[in-house]
């Protein structure tokens, strides 16, 4: 279940009207998804194993990058600075929901409930800030976060809610991008998770009005 109980300010309806309106053209934008998180803590490493999963998994077009940038932080902003459209994976905590839940966000919905990933990390809303500041702008920037169950040091294994939620945290990304006008496409001879693939099947984008 992809939980959007976190109502965004940038939502998939704004997406799509800007799409329709001409405002973005969505086969020439710049599209990078992201896997944030440190994979030595626990559950904080959800969206970089998530991200690994699409790489491994699917095929993407020219305009769509992948990159793991581990841990938050002003060295992200060379890699990110050329691109129209940020999809981020990560992990969320706090966010009232249960371990494993995958819930969409924006950067702003995601500040107070964001897994600080080192004593110098810095929020995901400080770097997009200080990407402002510096020129860079963005068009969307859309957050998959995982409400995680355990952060451990120096543990390398996903918590069994967490890892349960790797198929619909990946569906969320592959459905955020068609949403821009993408598609990526499964690689030859790899399978897919069922759960995916139902996801992305019977999946149907509306924001919940619960909070």
């Amino acid at each position: 279940m992809l939980d959007l109980s976190q109502q965004p300010v940038n939502t998939l309806d704004d997406l799509r009207e800007r799409l329709a309106t001409g405002q973005m053209s969505a086969p020439q934008q710049r599209i990078l998804i992201m896997g944030a998180g440190n994979i030595i803590m626990g559950d904080e490493g959800i969206g970089p194993v998530a991200l690994r999963y699409l790489y491994e998994h699917y095929d993407f077009p020219d305009n769509v990058a992948l990159l793991d940038v581990a841990t938050t932080g002003l060295g992200m902003l060379p890699n990110i600075e050329d691109s129209d459209h940020l999809i981020i994976l990560d992990a969320a905590d706090d966010s009232g929901h249960p371990p494993g839940t995958v819930i969409f966000y924006t950067p702003e919905d995601l500040a107070n409930q964001q897994v600080m990933h080192s004593a110098h990390d810095q929020r995901l809303t400080d770097v997009l800030f200080a990407a402002q500041m510096t020129g860079i702008e963005f068009k969307s920037v859309m957050v998959v976060g995982v409400q995680v169950e355990s952060l451990e040091q120096f543990v390398l294994e996903l918590s069994k809610p967490a890892a349960a939620a790797i198929p619909i945290t990946c569906a969320a990304a592959l459905h955020l991008l068609s949403e821009l006008g993408e598609t990526a496409s499964p690689k030859p001879g790899v399978e897919i998770d069922p759960v995916l693939l139902d996801a992305l099947e019977n999946y149907s984008p509306e924001h919940s009005q619960d909070s």
